[in-house]
């Protein structure tokens, strides 16, 4: 029995949340620079966290047209996909930002920037995790 790993992709910086054990509970893991190492980066946290499948983030516009990020985020999970072997899921992200952004509000401005992203990859994977609980 495997965990599951959230991600919110961004241009610049990659949050990361894992799931407990159960796939009950999701938690802010880990922020990663988005560079040129990132997909060598998430297979050796899918094999060190023990990870069996993923859930990305998809950033759907509000309007049902296509984008250049959601593009871009699908291209990325295609790449993931092959890079681990494992099940990416695509997943509706559309206000896991605004939610990142509550949780963070009681935070000096430095120590929000520097865990928004985990937490936004948190309130992804949740998100994900109570829509499959039986």
């Amino acid at each position: 029995m495997g965990r599951l790993l959230g991600i919110d992709w961004g241009e610049k910086r990659v949050g990361l949340a894992l799931s407990d054990i159960g796939k009950v509970f999701a938690q802010p893991f880990l922020t990663l620079n988005n560079d040129e190492n990132l997909l060598e980066k998430l297979q050796k946290v899918c094999v060190d966290k023990g990870v069996e499948r993923i859930v990305v983030g998809l950033p759907v516009r509000t309007d049902g047209r296509i984008g250049r990020s959601e593009e871009i985020v699908r291209e990325f999970a295609r790449e993931l996909e092959e890079k681990t072997g494992l099940t990416v899921i695509l997943w509706d992200e559309r206000f896991s930002s605004v939610v990142a952004s509550y949780y963070t509000s009681s935070l000096k401005e430095i120590d929000s920037r520097k865990i928004k992203d985990k937490v936004e990859a948190s309130v992804i994977l949740q998100s994900y995790l109570e829509s499959v609980r039986p």
